[in-house]
């Protein structure tokens, strides 16, 4: 046995992998990231281990800026490194479900590509996910300001010994887990064969496509772990995509967080009823109350043309939107519609009013 093949039979047998696999596939949706790509990657590769042991799956989402020259100049460095090209913007959803389809690692890694992974963090990962043969590890993150200053830290987990996901669940968060656990993919690494075997796919073409993941995976895991190290650097990008659609008050936005959203809720609350009735039925209620009922707060403010917009997308997709109205109380109802109904025009300017009075205050 050459030298090169005692190295690779020496960390094979150290994290009991097969000859000729990778343990972990980190997977990157790219678009217009072009100024935070390359502290992303690096972050990655400064990791001081053998790159052998995983694979970076960078799926650019047809990004018009200069995120394809960075990959080509990366993978020209680190041959582990494997590029996707959707020839138009598919979404976040698809380039996620795409990179997982092609992965060949034991874990899988949803990394956002402005943001940054700790050091260390790898080696970590491999060893507790293939010692304890788990489904997923949970851990922490905090949230940096470009500028690299802390913004808070997102200290959700503790060290915990080897649990289902659901009692890790209801051991750690107990009733209020809606508030942790909706979002937040980034904060796991995913044993791959539970993922497919459990048909736990990203929708496709929407925002806040990742609402449910997480949580829809720990449901379905049987050994799950949660350690107290921060491993995740959340940057907070004034000029995110997320934070800029937000301040357009986009109504393709409105639409999706409260359809969408609410249906991924809702259909979360279902599955989780056969496993824990109560937390199911929290769900539920949440996906009612906190989604759909908010339909009309977040539809008053819309500037005219997004307005149209919604209203565009409520015709679209009638049937849902239909199923989702038997939930809402009257005044909901009066904008979960495919026109621009005559009541938000009454009631902009005291929606306005109101807004500025408490500013005053």
């Amino acid at each position: 046995m050459g030298m090169e093949e005692q190295c690779r039979h020496h960390i094979c047998s150290k994290y009991a992998l097969p000859m000729n696999s990778r343990i972990l596939s980190i997977i990157l949706p790219i678009y217009k990231v072009e100024d935070y790509l390359p502290a992303c990657l690096d972050s990655i590769y400064n990791q001081g281990i053998n790159e052998e042991l995983f694979e970076v799956i960078c799926v650019n989402d047809g990004s018009p800026d200069n995120s394809q020259e960075i990959l080509l100049d990366c993978a020209g460095k680190h041959s582990n490194l494997i590029i996707i090209e959707h020839p138009v913007n598919l979404s976040v959803g698809k380039s996620r479900n795409d990179g997982l389809r092609v992965s060949n690692g034991q874990y899988i890694w949803f990394i956002d590509p402005d943001d940054r992974i700790a050091p260390g963090s790898i080696d970590k990962i491999l060893n507790l996910c293939t010692t304890h043969k788990l489904d997923m590890l949970a851990f922490n993150f905090v949230r940096v300001f470009n500028n690299g200053k802390i913004r808070d830290h997102g200290a959700f987990y503790e060290d915990s010994s080897i649990l289902s996901g659901e009692e890790l669940i209801r051991s750690r968060f107990g009733k209020n887990f809606i508030y942790y656990l909706l979002g937040f993919c980034w904060q796991y690494i995913y044993n791959r064969k539970n993922l497919l075997e459990n048909n736990i796919y990203f929708p496709e073409g929407c925002y806040h496509e990742d609402s449910a993941y997480a949580c829809r995976a720990l449901i379905h895991s049987k050994r799950v772990m949660s350690i107290a190290d921060t491993i995740y650097l959340y940057r907070y990008n004034e000029n995110s995509a997320t934070l800029q659609l937000s301040k357009r008050k986009s109504g393709r936005q409105v639409f999706d967080n409260v359809f969408f959203s609410g249906d991924l809720v809702e259909q979360l609350g279902h599955e989780f009823e056969s496993i824990n009735p109560e937390y199911g039925k929290i769900l539920l209620n949440y996906a009612r109350d906190d989604y759909y009922n908010r339909v009309g707060i977040m539809y008053l403010p819309l500037p005219y043309r997004e307005k149209r917009e919604f209203a565009a997308l409520v015709k679209k997709n009638k049937d849902l939107v239909a199923d989702k109205k038997r939930q809402m109380t009257f005044f909901n109802r009066l904008f979960a519609v495919d026109h621009i109904p005559v009541i938000s025009f009454l009631t902009v300017p005291a929606y306005k009013c109101l807004k500025a009075i408490k500013r005053a205050l």
